[in-house]
């Protein structure tokens, strides 16, 4: 049995092995695949064209919403590198991405894939540079913890990019909410239309019938007039006073209680609960819709102060930055959000919404696990983010491909502090603390304001970690099985009968294993 004084990660991907959500990334958890664009040189120099934008530009000729329609887009091939294998991939639909980083230096890049094409089971892929995150890993922490948490959201990886075999710089790589999500992630027949899936995109500091009304769209091009069953139902929900009332409309509440609290956890002010704003709602077949979060690039107060100089944010003002990771769920939501969901999952059912903020921090948001996961993937990426932060031969990072906007050249040693318990000197923001002091001053603050008993969560904590360990054994058992069922073909009667001892002592390991588990209380 393994002891309660905690334990590291083998490797980098055990971390998610075992875990409930269908995480259609694991095969390249623990990796930096590469990922090749094939383009002529007309449609390069027509994308570096349409890349070139300013900060000025965007907010005075854009208003601080480029247009979707604006960004440039073309078909390519592409070839997409995992360990030893290649898979190529023709006529995929490359867009230029992102909203506010599309005046950045280094910009994303939306690719989506033509017929039944897919990669990891996806028809539409992501590439983020976070231009900005000296971190590299603050997105990827939150998604790991996420999908951990089995809720229904993106995943995210990461990806070395080049164009023409040119390097082009350290990406992260994410899946979207789009149809062909809702298809896998639902499990849904490939020949069903889905045609209810909605998405809100609009930082209004409000949830009413109104603003959906004015930032929600249906993701099926098809059907983009087809808006009546989210407005109907939002109409209706928005009434709503009850919890039962809302569980007769809304069939995932639990999970949209634990956003709520991540977000509140994250310091996130550019999504529900204090923007109103990046979130999806899809209507099921049993005639009830869920709740499906997204955007993670905006986290650990990253940027905050920043949007506070020009996003009318109705909270209490702090003092300093790192105040804002000690407030209360109370001073980190916008009034207007509070109807219905925030007003009936916190304010009229506390008891329920603290247990459920227990669970999370038993379970991921402490400074032990943090901690321990913040040293394993900035080791596994650090070389990744030498090479990234290194100048070519113009004098510009790789990637850098909008030269309106200045390079942000981030050293190494602004990495390693940008993670620490310490401060770093952001080339954007000016001082601002490291990942570990932002974790271990909310971790520290959350409990003092909820009467949670620090002492107990870790030690809980540690015994979860130690159930984890336990998971992530009896999934590579289950994967070891896989092989040697797979090795009895063709063999003789002799050779068969040893493999199958081997599987049978290998279940027989797996009892064991979910024995000692089940014993494990926290």
């Amino acid at each position: 049995m393994i002891g309660f004084l905690g334990f590291c990660y083998a490797k980098v991907e055990d971390y998610l092995k075992g875990i409930e959500f269908d995480r259609t990334f694991s095969p390249i958890e623990g990796k930096v695949i590469d990922i090749n664009f094939v383009m002529t040189d007309k449609q390069y120099n027509e994308m570096i064209e349409n890349a070139q934008l300013s900060m000025v530009e965007f907010m005075s000729i854009y208003h601080g919403n480029y247009p979707d329609e604006l960004k440039y887009s073309t078909k390519i091939g592409l070839n997409v590198t995992v360990g030893d294998e290649v898979y190529s991939y023709e006529k995929v639909k490359l867009k230029l991405g992102g909203n506010s980083s599309k005046f950045a230096g280094k910009i994303g890049y939306n690719l989506k894939f033509s017929g039944k094409d897919t990669f990891l089971g996806r028809n539409n892929i992501h590439l983020r540079a976070d231009f900005n995150d000296p971190t590299h890993m603050r997105s990827k922490l939150v998604v790991d913890l996420i999908n951990k948490w089995n809720i229904p959201t993106i995943q995210e990886s990461y990806a070395n990019i080049y164009i023409n075999k040119k390097y082009h710089g350290f990406y992260f790589i994410l899946d979207a909410i789009k149809p062909g999500w809702v298809t896998s992630v639902y499990h849904l027949p490939e020949d069903e239309e889905v045609t209810t899936l909605y998405s809100c995109e609009g930082l209004k500091l409000m949830f009413n019938p109104d603003n959906v009304r004015s930032i929600c769209h249906n993701e099926k091009n098809s059907y983009a007039n087809y808006t009546e069953p989210l407005y109907d139902m939002i109409d209706e929900v928005y009434e709503y006073t009850t919890l039962e009332q809302l569980k007769s409309k809304i069939d995932n509440v639990d999970v949209m209680r634990k956003v709520f609290i991540y977000e509140y956890l994250f310091g996130m002010n550019d999504n529900f609960i204090m923007g109103g704003n990046n979130y999806n709602f899809y209507l099921k077949s049993n005639g009830k819709w869920d709740f499906i979060p997204m955007d993670y690039s905006i986290v650990f107060l990253y940027d905050f102060a920043n949007m506070l100089s020009y996003v009318k944010y109705q909270i209490p003002r702090q003092e300093t930055l790192l105040d804002y990771a000690k407030v209360s769920f109370e001073d980190w939501h916008s009034p207007d959000t509070r109807k219905p969901f925030i007003d009936i999952l916190y304010y009229k059912n506390k008891k329920e919404f603290i247990k459920t903020l227990k669970e999370l921090l038993i379970t991921g948001f402490n400074p032990d696990e943090l901690f321990a996961r913040i040293d394993e993937l900035a080791k596994f990426i650090a070389p990744h983010v030498e090479r990234d932060s290194t100048p070519d031969e113009s004098g510009f990072t790789p990637g850098h491909i909008n030269r309106k906007t200045k390079s942000l050249e981030y050293t190494m040693e602004t990495f390693w502090n940008s993670i620490g318990s310490g401060n770093y000197e952001a080339i954007v923001g000016g001082t601002l603390f490291g990942l570990k002091k932002y974790i271990q001053t909310k971790f520290d603050a959350v409990c003092k304001i909820y009467g949670i008993n620090k002492t107990e969560i870790l030690l809980k904590a540690k015994i979860y970690r130690s159930k984890r360990a336990l998971e992530v054994r009896i999934y590579d058992i289950k994967q070891e099985i896989i092989e040697l069922k797979e090795k009895l073909r063709g063999l003789s009667d002799k050779k068969k009968e040893e493999i199958q001892k081997q599987i049978n002592q290998l279940k027989n390991t797996i009892k064991s294993l979910n024995s000692t588990i089940k014993t494990l209380k926290y």
